[in-house]
């Protein structure tokens, strides 16, 4: 959900609304509002939870959904060597992971 709410935040910064606006900071937070709403319209986590979690985002800024966009951008290579290294195979994977690290 969030990494989806960083990647359309990441568009809409780019976007020409945006780039012509002479108050970003408004607009960001117009933004923040349609995911909170959107949260709590589908019941993603209790009012306390949100609460918590509007005021780490404010914290944040940014650094928030960043992380979400830096800790998925790695996905599809994961796949990938699970794919062609290991034909699929997810425990032969984890299994040649784990006896390299007893090695080290």
């Amino acid at each position: 959900f969030f990494r989806m709410f960083a990647l359309e935040l990441n568009r809409f910064y780019c976007s020409q609304k945006f780039a012509k606006s002479k108050d970003k900071e408004k607009l960001k937070q117009r933004k923040y509002r349609e995911l909170y709403a959107l949260m709590y319209k589908n019941k993603l986590t209790t009012k306390e939870k949100l609460d918590f979690l509007v005021y780490k985002i404010q914290l944040s800024k940014n650094a928030f959904f960043t992380d979400y966009i830096v800790y998925f951008s790695n996905k599809d290579s994961l796949k990938e060597v699970l794919d062609i290294k290991f034909g699929g195979n997810f425990i032969l994977m984890v299994n040649q992971l784990k006896s390299k690290e007893i090695v080290k």
